[in-house]
């Protein structure tokens, strides 16, 4: 029913803004927009394959425009997936790139730096005790943050820069990795002494469902871009659980991470590989996930790895190195390793600009080293 409506009334949409076939085609954001408006179609992180399909059915009298639309949405969906997929430790970016939100481990509270000035702007917001995990959601509204030592979730607006309501309970002990499906609907938090993950539905701010079993002490924490499955780095057992997001269970037996003691974890934008920090085997290893299974070589980098971030463009991952007081930069086609000296002591956490032109590492001092990836030096440093 839904796409005949649109069959017979986008023709009207058309003409009731004076479209004609070559203005359309020529400025698919113009539709988008129109179509957003009236029929509220346009949403982010929509399958691909879904995308095209019903797009081209919205608009199957014009197949070129249909097509052209199609292609937006995809990249539109793969473009933010890529650069939400992923949670963080004690940082993140927001959507737009214009603020980095710092969770400040020693103060229980949460400080927005202005990415053009890096500067503290707002803050510090109330969270709970020792927050770490922090996540943002794709429409850029809401920061929720896991708060280690009192068990719960913290739920920032970013417009106001306050906590919304009372914080939230984890569902278990110790919460350390948060992260966000694409279609921002749901939050998913490790908590670390449970080895349990639990669901929150970022709607009414609850947590739902079940316990999901994983490995021994769940920290870092990602999920596919296509929102279809979270894997979990489970700290203690030296494994990697995946979780199928449909129905909240693990998959198959878990992953050995190839390394001892993981910790964190990104996927890269396409969704084929994820990355794994090993904290004693000072290495990263590359998870397939279509087979599940460890692929490749041992990549080297420096000692005590934490924080992974991938770019947007995928080619580069960067690496926190706490002992070590370095981030390593792996090509991620050659997997060679180069080394960023003279960044904040002690670094755990790493985040990257949604342009992929700057990558922010901090410590539990929250102090923010910013780096240029277009030099892979630091180009500012920001004191709590």
């Amino acid at each position: 029913m839904e796409v005949i409506k649109n069959k017979i009334m986008l023709p009207i949409l058309f003409a009731a803004n004076m479209y004609s076939f070559s203005s359309i085609s020529n400025n698919t954001n113009s539709t988008l927009v129109a179509l957003q408006t009236v029929y509220g179609i346009y949403q982010p992180c929509r399958d691909k394959t879904q995308a095209a399909a019903y797009l081209a059915n919205s608009v199957l009298a014009i197949p070129a425009v249909a097509a052209a639309l199609a292609n937006q949405e995809t990249k539109q969906c793969q473009e933010t997936s890529s650069y939400y997929s992923s949670g963080s430790f004690l940082i993140a970016v927001t959507p737009d790139g214009k603020y980095a939100y710092r969770a400040n481990y020693s103060s229980a509270s949460v400080s927005v730096i202005d990415t053009q000035t890096n500067t503290v702007v707002a803050g510090p917001i109330t969270a709970g005790n020792n927050p770490y995990g922090i996540a943002i959601t794709p429409d850029g509204k809401y920061a929720y943050v896991a708060n280690i030592s009192s068990n719960t979730v913290s739920v920032i607006d970013t417009k106001t820069n306050q906590r919304v309501g009372n914080n939230i309970s984890s569902g278990g002990s110790a919460p350390r990795g948060i992260a966000i499906t694409p279609d921002g609907k749901y939050a998913y938090v490790t908590n670390l002494n449970s080895s349990i993950v639990r669901v929150i539905d970022t709607e009414t701010n609850t947590v739902v469902g079940n316990s999901i079993s994983v490995g021994t002490a769940p920290g870092g924490i990602a999920i596919t871009p296509d929102g279809k499955y979270a894997y979990v780095v489970n700290n203690s057992s030296n494994t990697v659980s995946v979780v199928d997001t449909e129905i909240n269970q693990r998959v198959g037996n878990n992953i050995s991470s190839g390394g001892t003691a993981p910790r964190g974890i990104a996927i890269t934008p396409d969704g084929k590989y994820a990355y794994v920090t090993n904290l004693n085997s000072n290495i990263v290893r590359v998870i397939d996930t279509e087979t599940n299974t460890v692929v490749g070589n041992t990549i080297s980098v420096g000692s005590a790895p934490r924080g992974i971030a991938i770019t947007p463009d995928g080619k580069y991952a960067y690496v926190a190195n706490t002992n070590s007081n370095t981030a390593s930069v792996i090509n991620v086609q050659t997997q060679n390793v180069s080394t960023i000296n003279n960044i904040v002591t002690s670094p755990e956490g790493v985040a990257i600009a949604p342009d992929g032109k700057y990558v922010y590492v901090v410590n539990q001092s929250s102090q923010v080293s910013v780096i240029s990836t277009a030099t892979n030096t630091v180009v500012a440093t920001i004191n709590p």
